[in-house]
């Protein structure tokens, strides 16, 4: 079963297509990366770092 979509003429489709769309991409990703690698040292910091194992295994973030 074939399916034809029709786009309206109003929409310019140029606009979705980018030469440096991998650029963009590849800083949005550092970008979260980063968030990433900050918030989980901000729990590594909150929750074991100076804390003894056992202390550390009880102090379990809530959700």
């Amino acid at each position: 079963m074939q399916t034809n979509v029709s786009v309206p003429p109003s929409i310019d489709q140029h606009k979705f297509e980018s030469a440096d769309m991998n650029d963009h991409r590849d800083h949005i990703l550092g970008w979260m990366n980063d968030l990433w690698n900050k918030w989980r040292g901000h729990l590594h910091a909150k929750y074991v770092k100076d804390k003894s194992i056992q202390q550390s295994l009880k102090n379990v973030p809530g959700e």
